[in-house]
C-alpha cells in the first residue's frame, strides 16, 4: 500500500546563523512576546511546500531536486531585519528578512515551482515569493502599540553572510511537540570556482 507523506523543499541554515536566531528569539521572549517559537534546530529557508505526496512520487521529486540543484551555484545570503505577516494589524508570523544574492534565490525558487507544477501537477503559489525565515507564530499580540514597538526595536537585527550550498527535500512529521523534519534527499550546488 502506497504511503502518503508531508514534504517540502528547503535550504538549510548553518549552526552559527541558527544561534543568532535563537538569540533574537530569547530577546523577544524577554519582551513578553506571546508566540510559539520555532526550535532553532528546525529553522530553514522554505522554497516549496509540497504538502502530502505519495511515496511512489519521491523518485520524481528527487529528480526535480537534482535538476534544479545542478543548474545552481552556491550563493550568499544574510539575515537582515524583522517583521510580521500578514501585517501589524493582524500579526500571525514573526519573520527575519534576507538580503544578499536574492536574484539567484528567487530564480531557483521559481524554477522549483515551475518544475514541480509541470511534473507533479502541484500548482504554483498564488502570492509572490517573499524570502524570509519564520521564527515564531503569534498566539496573542497583547497591547497592540507595545507589540509593534517591541518588534520594531529589532529592525536593525542582522547576521554575517552565510553560504547556501544545498537543497534538501524534507519529510515533515507532525506531533504534539511540533513538527519533526527528516532529510530525504540532499542536492549540493556547484561550488564557486576561486
Amino acid at each position: 500500500m502506497d504511503q502518503v507523506i508531508r514534504t517540502f523543499i528547503a535550504i538549510p541554515l548553518p549552526d552559527t546563523i541558527k544561534n543568532n536566531i535563537e538569540s533574537i528569539q530569547k530577546s523577544l521572549k524577554k519582551q513578553k512576546i506571546n508566540a510559539r517559537w520555532v526550535l532553532p534546530e528546525s529553522i530553514h529557508l522554505t522554497l516549496k511546500f509540497l504538502g502530502h505526496i505519495h511515496q511512489e512520487k519521491l523518485p520524481l521529486v528527487n529528480d526535480i531536486l537534482t535538476t534544479c540543484g545542478d543548474n545552481c551555484t552556491e550563493f550568499s545570503l544574510q539575515l537582515k531585519g524583522i517583521g510580521v505577516f500578514p501585517n501589524y494589524q493582524r500579526p500571525r508570523i514573526i519573520w527575519l528578512g534576507l538580503t544578499g544574492d536574492l536574484t539567484i534565490l528567487k530564480d531557483l525558487q521559481l524554477r522549483i515551482e515551475q518544475t514541480i507544477e509541470e511534473q507533479l501537477g502541484i500548482p504554483q503559489e498564488n502570492r509572490p515569493f517573499k524570502p524570509h525565515i519564520t521564527i515564531g507564530r503569534i498566539k496573542d499580540h497583547g497591547k497592540h502599540a507595545s507589540f509593534i514597538s517591541t518588534i520594531s526595536s529589532f529592525e536593525s537585527f542582522s547576521t554575517e553572510c552565510f553560504v547556501c550550498n544545498e537543497l534538501i527535500l524534507f519529510q515533515s512529521t507532525l506531533n504534539p511537540k511540533g513538527a519533526v523534519y527528516t532529510p530525504l534527499q540532499i542536492k549540493s550546488f556547484q561550488a564557486i570556482q576561486a
